[in-house]
Parts: structure tokens; C-alpha cells; sequence
């Protein structure tokens, strides 16, 4: 008989934890565990995916997104998918430290053994969440492992969260087989046609949210600065993705005549083909976990640029452009920023050697069957150990 695991998450299907959550679950149904995903509702290709694979789901009553609170406080959705689902190993798939906290002291009160990822740490949020982190100690003991995704945050979950000095194991994210492919010209000429991008232009892709957090006002800001010098011109911004602010940074677009620089390309499935129309990438956070999107970028061979924020110092290494934290030093981002783009868009020799430092570098760390075989081993560890 399978083992039966559930994973229980607050994102359902929003960001880079909900990405994850589908790697995990799709490597530990194809490995024979028994699956079971409890989230918010969903209907996009990740769901429809696991299910199609043998993945089972259980709905969250309320959207995770929009009532995150309710996640740390409301333990009624969890008393009934554990109870029912039985599970041998539950691992929590958190947002942030506090992500289903209710849901843990359910796991306690059933004596279930579960495992804890948290993808992203801010060290804001133990501030923010102060009442909670008594709670979040006591949780933390019980947990049979705790993961984090980079060292930054595994040594703020220390620092800041009350985790045990004797727990605590860091496994990275990985990039999917598809992104370390070769570049597909025709697909880089099907959509350089389709949004109107000349062949000589130089396209710097952002796939992101539209979100404040992801700091796209500083692409502009940096755009605005090369504008002013006369550098612009074959430099276009991609930026791939959603969100609330979308309105406003088209306002902002048009007050600094930057039409012509920039494309919204919304929210893309094969995101694979859209990195192969680029010829950079641009990460201007101000806060990460360890941004995946970093991951198939390199390893799609572009070269990357970052704010020094979270994991990506560590991400990037000596392979890729850093930038400084926009919380520290946010001119400092702006005016970097345009001197890389600028240096970059004229020096094919150095696009060219980037590219080949972040390829070699996400296939040594960034796959993602070295992530999921890790994760698969610390299963397998702890359901042994609690047999």
C-alpha cells in the first residue's frame, strides 16, 4: 500500500511556493507515494496537471491569498482534510514563518509527524508577528525537519523565529529539465514578431508579478536615466506577469515617455519560449526567498541581474550582475542598474560569457531532480525514523 503524504499550502496557485509545491508533489506521486494537496481552490494547469497525474486535492474553504490571517488562526479547514486524509507525513509549504499555523497545532493535537518548508523568511515578519513566534517555537520542535531555501534564510529563521540551533537543512530550488534546452529561434522570432521587437533589439525579460514587492519602479527609474543620456534606444523591457500595479506602473510609463521600452506580455504558461526572446534578465526585488525564475534564466543560458536581497547573492554567486538591496541603497540600484544594460546591450562578448557562467552554474546546483530527489530522501528519512 502507498504511503500517503499530504502537503498543505497557503499559495494555490499565485507564485514561486506554488510552483514548488507542484514539482514536489508530481516527483512524489511519480515515485509511488499516495498524494494529496490541500490548498485554496483551484482551477489553472498546475491542479489540473497533478490531478491528471493521480495527485487528489482537498479545497480550502477560503482564498489563502486574500484572507492570509485566517491561516494562523482557523483551524477548522485542517481538522477535517487531516482527520479524513490519514496522513503518515503532512509537510507544510509556507509563504512565510506564520503561514498555517493553525494548521500545525492540528498536526500536533492528531500527534501526525510533518516536515516544514518555508520559502520565504523576512526578518520584518518576526516584528510583524511577534505574538506568534512562542507558537512558532513550539511548532518548530515538533517538526520532524525544517527546510529552508537559502542560507540567508535559514540563518534568519535562527536568528529571528526561534528555530532550534540543531535544526535546519537548506535545499534549493531547481529549474525544470526544459529550461536547460537549447535556445528555439523560431520561437525567439515567433514572439519578437508578434509584440513588434526588432531583431537588434536588446530585451531584458522580468517575470514577475506586478506587484510593489518585485520593484519594477526601478527598471523605470534606471530606463528614464538611460533616456536622459541617449541610450534607450534598442534596450526593451519584458515584463511577464500580472498583478494589482499594473495600472500604475502604466502611468508611470507614460508620464516618462517609455512606451517604447517597455511591453507588458501578461501571465505566460511556456515560460520557457519566452526567456529564449530575450537576451538578459532582471530581478529588481525588494525582498525574495530564492526566486526559481532566477534558476531557468540561467539555466537558459541569459545572463542575470539582481538586487542583493535574500538568496540571490547566493543564487548568482560571481555569475551573474549584483545589484545593491533597494532597502539600503535604492539609487544605487537605478544608477547600476542602467550602467549594466547600458554595458551589457553594447558587448555581445560579455552577454555571451555570462551566459555561459549562469548555464554551468544552474546545472551544478539548480535542477530540479536534485531538489526533488533531496526532498524525496528527507521523506523517506523521517517516515522510516517515525516507523
Amino acid at each position: 500500500m502507498s504511503q500517503r503524504l499530504l502537503v498543505y499550502t497557503d499559495d494555490s496557485d499565485r507564485g514561486g511556493v506554488a510552483q514548488y509545491n507542484h514539482c514536489i508533489a508530481m516527483g512524489l506521486v511519480a515515485r509511488g507515494y499516495a498524494v494529496t494537496v490541500v490548498q485554496s481552490e483551484s482551477r489553472r494547469w498546475m491542479a489540473t496537471a497533478q490531478a491528471a497525474a493521480g495527485v487528489a486535492h482537498r479545497w480550502i474553504s477560503y482564498d489563502t491569498g486574500k484572507e492570509f490571517m485566517r491561516t494562523i488562526t482557523d483551524t477548522g479547514d485542517a481538522e477535517r482534510a487531516l482527520a479524513e486524509a490519514k496522513p503518515e507525513l503532512v509537510i507544510f509549504s509556507d509563504c512565510c514563518p506564520v503561514s498555517n499555523t493553525a494548521a500545525k497545532h492540528v498536526a500536533v493535537k492528531l500527534g501526525l509527524p510533518y516536515i516544514i518548508v518555508e520559502n520565504f523568511v523576512g526578518a520584518y515578519l518576526a516584528e510583524r508577528f511577534k505574538n506568534c513566534l512562542p507558537i512558532l517555537a513550539k511548532q518548530y520542535q515538533f517538526a520532524k525537519a525544517v527546510v529552508a531555501v537559502s542560507t540567508e534564510n535559514l540563518g534568519l529563521l535562527h536568528q529571528h523565529f526561534r528555530l532550534p540551533a540543531d535544526k535546519g537543512t537548506i535545499i534549493y530550488y531547481g529549474a525544470s529539465e526544459k529550461f536547460f534546452a537549447a535556445r528555439n529561434e523560431s520561437a525567439r522570432k515567433e514572439i519578437r514578431d508578434h509584440l513588434g521587437i526588432a531583431d537588434d533589439s536588446v530585451v531584458c525579460i522580468t517575470p514577475a508579478r506586478l506587484d510593489p514587492i518585485k520593484g519594477h519602479v526601478y527598471q523605470l527609474y534606471a530606463l528614464n536615466l538611460l533616456q536622459k543620456q541617449k541610450h534607450t534606444g534598442r534596450l526593451v523591457c519584458l515584463w511577464v506577469g500580472e498583478g494589482d500595479l499594473r495600472a500604475a506602473l502604466a502611468t508611470e510609463i507614460a508620464k516618462l515617455s517609455l512606451g517604447r521600452n517597455v511591453i507588458f506580455a501578461g501571465h505566460q504558461p511556456d515560460m520557457e519560449r519566452w526567456y529564449d526572446a530575450a537576451d538578459l534578465f532582471a530581478l529588481t526585488s525588494t525582498a525574495e526567498g530564492m526566486p526559481i525564475t532566477i534558476m531557468e534564466a540561467m539555466a537558459k543560458g541569459l545572463p542575470v541581474i539582481g538586487t542583493a536581497v535574500s538568496g540571490i547573492p547566493e543564487e548568482i554567486g560571481a555569475d551573474g550582475i549584483l545589484l545593491p538591496s533597494p532597502l539600503q541603497d535604492p539609487g544605487g540600484v537605478v544608477v547600476q542598474l542602467a550602467e549594466a544594460w547600458e554595458k551589457l546591450a553594447k558587448a555581445p562578448a560579455m552577454r555571451s560569457a555570462l551566459s555561459q557562467q549562469s548555464r554551468l552554474r544552474a546545472a551544478r546546483l539548480f535542477r530540479e531532480e536534485i531538489m526533488v530527489g533531496k526532498t524525496i530522501d528527507l521523506v523517506q528519512g523521517v517516515l522510516a525514523g517515525t516507523r
